[in-house]
C-alpha cells in the first residue's frame, strides 16, 4: 500500500509527530528522543511513498519489510505504524509500560512469520 504523497505533506505530518513523540516520550519517562527525532523523517517517508505493505494483511507475501536497527528509535516507527493503520493510535500512550501491547511488537510478536 504505498501513499504517493507530496513533501509538504510529509514535512507536515513530521512536525506533527515529532510532537506527538515528545508528548508520548515525556509521559512514559522514555529516554533516547534524540535517535526518534532524527530517524523520523526516514521511517515516515519509507511508510509513506516508498514501501509496499496492507496494515489490514500483516502476512501478504509479497510485502516489503523494514528491520530498525536502531532499538532507540522504537517509538519513531510506533508513531509512524500507527499513522498507516497498523494499531490504534491510543495504544501510543502504553509505550514503555510493562502491560503495553507494544512490548510485544518489540519482542517480534505482531510481526512474526
Amino acid at each position: 500500500m504505498k501513499n504517493n504523497i507530496n513533501l509538504q505533506s510529509l514535512h507536515s505530518m513530521a512536525c506533527q509527530m515529532r510532537g506527538e513523540i515528545i508528548e508520548i516520550a515525556h509521559n512514559s519517562d522514555a529516554m533516547h528522543i534524540g535517535s526518534c527525532l532524527s530517524s523520523l523523517d526516514i521511517i515516515l517517508t519509507l511508510y509513506h511513498s516508498v514501501l509496499s505493505f496492507k496494515p489490514e494483511e500483516p502476512e501478504w507475501k509479497d510485502r516489503d519489510r523494514f528491520i530498525l536497527s536502531k532499538g532507540h528509535a522504537s517509538l519513531a516507527l510506533y508513531v509512524v505504524l500507527a499513522s498507516r493503520g497498523f494499531f490504534p493510535k491510543e495504544l501510543l500512550h502504553t509505550f514503555n509500560r510493562t502491560d503495553s501491547f507494544l512490548l510485544n511488537i518489540q519482542s517480534g510478536g505482531m510481526f512474526m512469520e
